[in-house]
């Protein structure tokens, strides 16, 4: 889905999909959120990693296709990192980023809380609470 919203109108487009399989993605987008709906029954919020790696310094690379991220020494697609941020918008949840400590480097070390369908507050609180506890 996110393929196909970020390169609606784009120049020698590779690939369409039809409007069939747009409502199929839509039916797996509400399946997925009825089973988080679910776990939230038990649960007030998730914690999980942001992104697929810690901080990194930055770099100027205007191709996000090419570029590389070090994951355990080994390079690893750098669109392959945003499959933690794709576990709650995939299902239209909400999540907010916190950092919650600093890696030996000195850079931070970031967190994200998915929330339950439409209450963006708890996720905006739990990331408040765990943002403080880093002052302990």
């Amino acid at each position: 889905m996110l393929t196909t919203i970020m390169t609606r109108g784009a120049p020698n487009l590779q690939k369409v999909i039809s409007a069939h399989e747009w409502f199929a993605l839509l039916d797996k987008q509400v399946h997925l959120r009825r089973r988080w709906q679910a776990l939230f029954e038990h649960f007030d919020a998730v914690v999980t990693p942001a992104f697929g790696t810690l901080a990194y310094p930055h770099f100027d690379a205007p191709d996000m296709a090419s570029s590389t991220l070090a994951i355990d020494g080994e390079a690893t697609p750098y669109g392959a990192q945003l499959a933690w941020p794709g576990v709650a918008t995939f299902a239209n949840l909400p999540a907010t980023s916190t950092p919650i400590g600093r890696a030996p480097d000195g850079l931070p070390i970031g967190a994200q809380v998915i929330g339950p369908f439409l209450q963006d507050r708890t996720t905006i609180a739990v990331a408040g609470w765990l943002n403080a506890l880093q002052g302990r």
